[in-house]
This record gives C-alpha cells, sequence and structure tokens, in this order.
C-alpha cells in the first residue's frame, strides 16, 4: 500500500486525508426480485455506511444507500438502475453526494463540505446479487 491511498478493509474504509473512518453494513435483506413477463426482473438493497471522523471517534453521520437494478439469468444480464442515499446524524447536513452507474456498477461520491470524501462502489451480478466492493 502507498502512503495516502485509502485502505479498504471488508466493511471498513479508512481515508487518512480527510481523518474519516467508513464502517458499512447490509441494511436489509435484498428483495427477491419482482417477475414481469419477460425474463428481466427488478431488485433493491439498501447499505449503511456509518462515518466516524478519526480525531475524535464521533460517528459524525450514517449514509443510507439504496442501489436498484435489473438483471437476467436467462439473458446473462445485469444492471444499475439506480443508487441514492439519505444522510443522517448530528452532522449530516455537511454531507452530500452525487450518484453515476455504467452497466453492472453504480457508484455514490460522499462529500463532506463539498470536499471528496470517499466513492462507494456497488455491482449486481447476473443472479439479481447486489453487492459493495
Amino acid at each position: 500500500m502507498k502512503e495516502g491511498q485509502d485502505l479498504v478493509l471488508k466493511n471498513v474504509t479508512v481515508v487518512p486525508e480527510t481523518g474519516f473512518i467508513i464502517v458499512t453494513e447490509e441494511m436489509d435483506k435484498q428483495d427477491a426480485g419482482v417477475m414481469r413477463a419477460d425474463p428481466d426482473r427488478n431488485t433493491s438493497k439498501t447499505f449503511k455506511h456509518v462515518i466516524y471522523d478519526t480525531t475524535s471517534n464521533v460517528a459524525m453521520a450514517t449514509c443510507d444507500s439504496t442501489v436498484t437494478g435489473t438483471y437476467s439469468q436467462a439473458d446473462n444480464y445485469a444492471q444499475v438502475d439506480s443508487v441514492t442515499a439519505c444522510f443522517v446524524g448530528d452532522f449530516a447536513s455537511h454531507f452530500s453526494y452525487t450518484s453515476s452507474k455504467s452497466g453492472a456498477y453504480g457508484y455514490l461520491n460522499v462529500k463532506y463540505d463539498g470536499g471528496s470524501l470517499s466513492t462507494f462502489t456497488y455491482n449486481i451480478a447476473t443472479n439479481g446479487l447486489l453487492s459493495d466492493k
């Protein structure tokens, strides 16, 4: 690992240049999918990211992100349709986000007071499983 590079463990991200630690967990069980007339199915999943200040060990905010997608095992196809987020906590008003998507990947760019804090990457598999990377 190079100095200044983000350290990412399974569910913990340390961002040394900003002094934040982010802990991620799955909020709810993933929807089983909604059957439509064609083989495409829709699914969604919510992830909880708790953002801590490394100097005071205070939870600054919780970011609940919801990822939705469409998949088809029959067509070997999957795409992320949307990524949305909501911040709660004492310092929630300092946080904002932008999101983007590209095929089977969705991205949540978290900002603190307008500056980039971290980017969460989500993926949907052709069996509908949504995960964070």
